[in-house]
């Protein structure tokens, strides 16, 4: 970017490392030297610009370190993503810039509609390659999947499938890190009411994937934050929570009684 808005000279990943405490790992001589990443994506990159933030954040930019494998699916539509998608790309980048001497691989799933198949497809794929030593994931199966799975339009054996797949990582001493979904602390806006926002907690509920006992870990956080939405201002003021309904933001609005998502024009 061109202007003010211009990043030249400074660095996004040490701002990170900083905020959570992850600068002693560099001083260990931990720089993922050896191991390998696998992202779980909608969409592909471009290497060049994987690279170039790469350069920038003082990472290798070796062009062995980054590759790029297309998984099979059974699309019938073509993902709007493509071979240049800004989600897959700042995975990349803020895993490779990070772990500064680690293998990228990113498994790049054509699907543009999230279905159980191709997100195990995914999984299994990258289980199955040997040098993979890391999983990593914001694509999510969506906290609707039980939702739709009530009413007969996802097999209801889908966690069994999910808990057999991510079991086969897990024995084999894979790492998996996953978010904690896109819903986040919104939850589905079911009515409002002048200044007041109904959040339907029923239909949303945990995202599987993130509450998933093999999960390693989970990442995705919120602190205090103000954003503007369809003409409405959300606001949040507290600790730092995870990003989910497994929080202690819910608690905090029932200590305040707060029973609905305030919200002003």
């Amino acid at each position: 970017m061109k202007g003010e808005k211009s990043n030249r000279g400074k660095s996004d990943v040490k701002k990170i490392m900083r905020h959570y405490d992850g600068e002693y790992l560099y001083r260990k001589g931990l720089t993922g030297r050896g191991t390998e990443i696998g992202i779980i994506a909608f969409g592909a990159a471009k290497k060049k610009n994987v690279i170039h933030f790469w350069q920038h954040e003082g990472a290798s930019t070796s062009q062995k370190r980054l590759k790029i494998r297309e998984v099979f699916s059974n699309r019938f539509e073509k993902t709007p993503a493509g071979k240049d998608d800004l989600e897959a790309t700042q995975d990349a980048e803020i895993a490779g810039a990070i772990a500064k001497r680690a293998k990228v691989k990113i498994f790049f799933v054509p699907e543009p509609y999230p279905n159980i198949m191709n997100f195990l497809n995914a999984y299994l794929t990258a289980f199955d390659d040997p040098k993979i030593s890391v999983t990593t994931s914001s694509w999510g199966l969506g906290n609707q999947i039980a939702y739709l799975a009530r009413h007969r339009l996802v097999t209801p054996h889908y966690r069994y499938l999910l808990n057999l797949v991510l079991a086969q990582g897990a024995l084999e001493g894979d790492s998996n890190f996953t978010a904690a979904g896109d819903f986040g602390i919104h939850g589905e806006l079911r009515s409002t009411y002048k200044n007041h926002a109904l959040l339907d907690y029923q239909n949303t509920g945990q995202d599987p994937l993130a509450t998933n006992p093999f999960v390693t870990s989970v990442g995705a956080t919120v602190r205090s934050f103000t954003i503007k939405e369809n003409g409405y201002m959300f606001r949040y003021r507290g600790p730092e929570t995870a990003w989910g309904f497994a929080t202690n933001i819910w608690s905090n609005y029932q200590k305040e009684n707060i029973y609905l998502l305030l919200l002003e024009k």
